[in-house]
């Protein structure tokens, strides 16, 4: 699957980074991710949950045709957060992909 079958917003995470950077739209992505580089270990998740890799022929994300495993949609929303230095992240409840990127949407407009 190339990048139009992405369920946007979306969010990268880089390898060794806790912070997940807001993909909100194509638009967003064409400017200013087309042609970045990326670490074997980046990978980007869509709105419907899918992982998909990054480190490919010219950086187009491609599914890896797995969800994310059970409870890292949490971990990784919980790390975000920690890293940001927000506090009561333990209260972050377990979410759906399309709910999580929607929490990450609104604290980035906040």
């Amino acid at each position: 699957m190339k990048r139009d079958n992405i369920n946007w917003p979306a969010f990268i995470k880089y390898s060794g980074d806790d912070e997940l950077v807001l993909v909100k739209d194509d638009t967003r992505w064409q400017r200013e991710f087309r042609q970045a580089t990326f670490d074997a270990d980046d990978f980007l998740v869509d709105s419907g949950g899918r992982r998909f890799t990054l480190a490919g022929e010219n950086s187009a994300p491609v599914s890896l045709a797995q969800p994310l495993a059970d409870g890292e949609l949490d971990t990784l929303l919980r790390n975000h957060f920690a890293a940001l230095g927000e506090c009561c992240i333990a209260k972050i409840p377990a979410l759906p992909p399309a709910e999580a990127l929607r929490l990450l949407c609104d604290t980035e407009d906040s």
